[in-house]
């Protein structure tokens, strides 16, 4: 499909993020995931925060931005097209 084609498509694909571009990617993530964080998972600055304050972690989910690989994701092809965000089945 062209790139910019008037129609599009939407896709459910399972996606990875290389090793190789963790760095590269790590401030430019393309795939919000909603997910309870444990609190193994936060920052130590959270984690100071969290013991600062007398608080316990939140346990509700939260829209998170991941370089976790995801299963049956819903994108658009444009984002397939980038390159960025590999499907693993191609």
């Amino acid at each position: 499909m062209k790139e910019n084609s008037k129609k599009g498509w939407i896709l459910e694909v399972d996606l990875e993020y290389p090793e190789e571009l963790h760095e590269a990617l790590n401030s430019y993530l393309l795939t919000p995931v909603k997910k309870v964080i444990k609190p193994e998972q936060i920052s130590w600055y959270q984690q100071r925060l969290l013991a600062d304050l007398h608080l316990e972690p939140p346990k509700s989910e939260k829209l998170v931005l991941t370089q976790e690989g995801k299963e049956n994701y819903v994108v658009h092809y444009r984002l397939s097209q980038t390159g960025v965000v590999p499907d693993k089945g191609a």
